[in-house]
């Protein structure tokens, strides 16, 4: 049902970014994830084991862990 694509713009995105991807998304599979993540130069990407697409809430100490580790490493 994904009517966009943002693959084209990705190039432009010079920010450090941290692409998660839920183990068992069916709505954004981990391929999606994969290819955006290195579509972005600076990208840091991670598969939270055994979720789906909202992982933030049914993981959220794993999600919470894994921006925490993120932000800490880009402020270095």
């Amino acid at each position: 049902m994904k009517r966009y694509d943002i693959r084209p713009n990705l190039e432009k995105v010079t920010a450090a970014s941290l692409i998660l991807a839920g183990e068992k998304d069916s709505m954004s599979p981990i391929k999606e994830s994969q290819e955006i993540a290195s579509l972005i130069k600076s990208a840091t990407f991670k598969v939270v084991a055994g979720e789906g697409h909202v992982f933030n809430v049914s993981s959220a100490s794993e999600f919470k862990n894994c921006l925490h580790d993120f932000l800490k490493r880009s402020r270095s």
